[in-house]
């Protein structure tokens, strides 16, 4: 069984490979910004815990090397948030497929309001983001270049995990098995999230990179002790154990609210 995890619930497979970024300088450039920026305000986890207020910033517009990053200076006092930005980071060395560039900032904020000011060039844009028990709302009061692509964001539920699975062969069965499993072993209370919003956890095995001829609806379910939880993940072994996943075309991964992630199958 394999045990990973990721920042942001997906998975890309990159292949390092050398880009002339500077018309055949082999120096690092740092280039202007010239694409919208979208703000993104969510739950997220820098490593295994508890996840953090994650303030997440992306060119609109797809740049030719999926490793570039946007240059800023973050910084909170009291109840307001700056972000400074400064350009945009080319490295000498050029990931592939190309994507947008983008800068990830952890943060400690506990529940209540902030204004959050972005600053490029001569531009101030400005959002309030209001941190509840359930959400986190992003809403613009000024914006010329940047953007909010969502303007609510739910919160990982605590002791809450989500079940993805996914069949080669288009069968439901497997999915359907193993959900029946946990079922009949665990005291397992299932949750959802409404229908508009950003949910922290991946909603679907293409969320992971994969592409099933069957992938089953997201479950997510609450769970009352930890050790819940890690019998959760035993019986995902045994499981794996009966059908050998990799080989049956099956993949199961599951993800709790503490970033912990565990898959079988491919």
């Amino acid at each position: 069984m394999k045990h990973t995890r990721i920042l942001i619930a997906c998975i890309v497979a990159t292949t390092l490979i050398s880009c002339n970024l500077n018309s055949g300088d082999d120096e690092e450039e740092i280039g202007s910004i010239e694409s919208n920026v979208l703000v993104q305000v969510f739950e997220s986890h820098l490593e295994i815990g508890p996840p953090s207020v994650a303030f997440h910033f992306q060119t609109e517009d797809m740049e030719p090397c999926s490793n570039y990053d946007i240059l800023n200076e973050f910084s909170i006092s009291g109840e307001v948030i700056v972000n400074d930005f400064e350009g945009i980071f080319r490295p000498n060395l050029c990931t592939e497929p190309g994507g947008p560039a983008t800068s990830t900032n952890f943060t400690d904020l506990q529940n209540g309001e902030y204004l959050l000011e972005i600053n490029y060039e001569e531009n101030t844009d400005l959002y309030n983001v209001a941190i509840t028990e359930d959400s986190i709302t992003v809403n613009a009061e000024e914006s010329n270049f940047t953007s909010a692509p969502f303007e609510v964001s739910w919160r990982f539920p605590e002791n809450s995990f989500a079940l993805l699975c996914g069949t080669a062969d288009g069968s439901s069965a497997p999915c359907d098995d193993f959900e029946g499993i946990l079922a009949d072993s665990l005291n397992l209370q299932e949750t959802t999230f409404p229908d508009s919003g950003y949910v922290p956890y991946p909603q679907s095995t293409s969320d992971l990179g994969a592409d099933f001829e069957y992938d089953a609806p997201a479950l997510y379910f609450i769970y009352n002790t930890r050790n819940d939880f890690e019998e959760a993940v035993t019986l995902l072994g045994e499981y794996d154990t009966e059908i050998n996943a990799a080989a049956s075309g099956v993949a199961i991964f599951m993800m709790n609210w503490e970033g912990e992630q565990y898959l079988i199958g491919q």
